[in-house]
């Protein structure tokens, strides 16, 4: 399995770029098969616990380099959602540049979460990451919207 994942990552002096199967946005997707069970994962995460160790449930693998197909160790660090948010307010990002969601949709997806959707089926259905969902229904993104 070890084998099959680094044969996909293409590496240069900057950024390890991922290779093969990527979701909507950009981030690498890796599959594998393990007593049975196929197992789905996203690239860099999986590097890095082959290379790194175990990343603490509830925190992300934040990319440094702003860059989602790169697995590079040294361009990604453990965090919150809010230190991903802090890290892309410092280094001057937009809010919501190139949000596919509208007001009307954060609304909805407030309502819905705070129905009891779970975060998966509402990224699933808005087509935006867990990590997104959560940051909107903790107000820690998209709070002038009520």
């Amino acid at each position: 399995i070890k084998k099959r994942f680094i044969s996909k990552i293409r590496k240069s002096s900057g950024c390890w770029i991922w290779e093969g199967k990527r979701d909507g946005s950009g981030y690498g997707n890796f599959s594998f098969r393990s007593i049975g069970k196929r197992t789905f994962v996203r690239a860099h995460r999986y590097f890095w616990e082959l290379t790194k160790g175990k990343i603490p449930k509830g925190k992300l693998l934040c990319h440094k380099c702003d860059n989602p197909p790169c697995v590079r160790p040294g361009h990604l660090f453990i965090g919150t959602p809010l230190d991903n948010t802090l890290d892309r307010i410092l280094k001057g990002r937009p809010n919501r540049g190139n949000s596919k969601l509208t007001d009307k949709q954060i609304r909805r997806i407030r309502a819905l979460r705070s129905g009891g959707r779970k975060l998966r089926t509402l990224a699933k259905q808005f087509k935006v990451s867990e990590s997104n969902i959560s940051i909107i229904c903790l107000n820690k993104s998209w709070g002038e919207i009520h």
